[in-house]
């Protein structure tokens, strides 16, 4: 799943996202790394991971969306308190 858009051209005429929100997921290109401790297990959400990266309107609009319909047929099968893998 790629979120950078791979064109410029047609990512800037979509109406899809406004200019503010366009500009926000321009601006990941100058966001760095989010700094963790060392030997700190770095286990983040995807709200807040898209938020602090793209912003609000990327995850309303585009990440939300693709994970439901992804996610979707592995969540028809999944118990809903089973426990998750440890890294």
């Amino acid at each position: 799943m790629m979120f950078a858009p791979t064109k410029f051209v047609p990512f800037a005429t979509t109406g899809l996202f406004s200019w503010p929100g366009k500009i926000r997921m321009g601006m990941d290109l100058l966001i760095s790394p989010k700094k963790v401790a060392p030997g700190e297990f770095n286990d983040e959400t995807l709200e807040s991971f898209v938020v602090r990266r793209m912003g609000r309107e990327c995850l309303d609009r585009l990440a939300e969306p693709l994970v439901v319909v992804f996610m979707h047929p592995i969540q028809s099968r999944c118990p809903l308190l089973r426990p998750s893998p440890t890294p």
